[in-house]
Parts: structure tokens; sequence; C-alpha cells
């Protein structure tokens, strides 16, 4: 049922004069919104408990965390637009999902087979 509001939504943005791109860059500026105000939060939190950091390095590690969200907002909209149902567009998460998992911070990298070691 939510989905035909969605969509009813979507052929009202398609009858009206504005760029297709609109509703696409739209989605995305909201990802980069929600997550940085994620951002802002954790990083409150983390002064409230006692993390002691200057503002600078705050700043460096909340515009790494802003870059590496866009760019992956525009890899899912791409796999979005690309994928033929929504089915399909929602399998594309599931490896993006599992990719923190084949890094060193669970298991020492030594252990790793040689190909998941030269990835993580």
């Amino acid at each position: 049922m939510q989905n035909a509001g969605i969509r009813d939504i979507f052929e009202r943005f398609h009858s009206m004069p504005i760029s297709r791109s609109t509703s696409l860059c739209g989605h995305v500026l909201t990802s980069l919104v929600s997550n940085a105000i994620s951002v802002v939060v954790i990083i409150l939190v983390a002064l409230l408990m006692g993390f002691v950091c200057g503002l600078l390095p705050c700043l460096a590690v909340a515009r790494i965390l802003m870059l590496f969200t866009l760019a992956l907002t525009w890899v899912a909209a791409i796999a979005g637009l690309s994928a033929k149902s929504v089915d399909g567009a929602s399998a594309f998460s599931y490896p993006i999902i599992f990719l923190p998992f084949i890094s060193s911070a669970f298991v020492p990298t030594e252990s790793m087979p040689s190909v998941v070691r030269a990835f993580a």
C-alpha cells in the first residue's frame, strides 16, 4: 500500500515541468542530511562520554564520512536505476552490508586467505 503512494508522488513529479534528475538529487541530498545529523549526534555523544578531540580532527572525520556517504548513495542510486525490479534494487545492498566484515577490524589479516588479505 505504501508503494502505491510513492508511485503516485513520482507520477505527479513526472507531470510537472521539472528536470527528471530532481527527484534523484533530492533523494541523495536527503541521505546526506540524515547522515550529517547522525554524525553530529555520534560526535556529541562521544564528547559527552569523555572523548577528547580537537575541532579540526572532528570536522575532518565528519567530512570523510560525508564524502563516503555521498559516494555510496550515488552508487546505490545508479544500481537502483539500472535494476528491473524493486527486489533487484534491494539485492544490490547485500554485498555492501557485508563489506565491513572483510576487514582487519574483526580478524587479523594474517589469518585470512591471500585474496581476502589483499582486499582487507
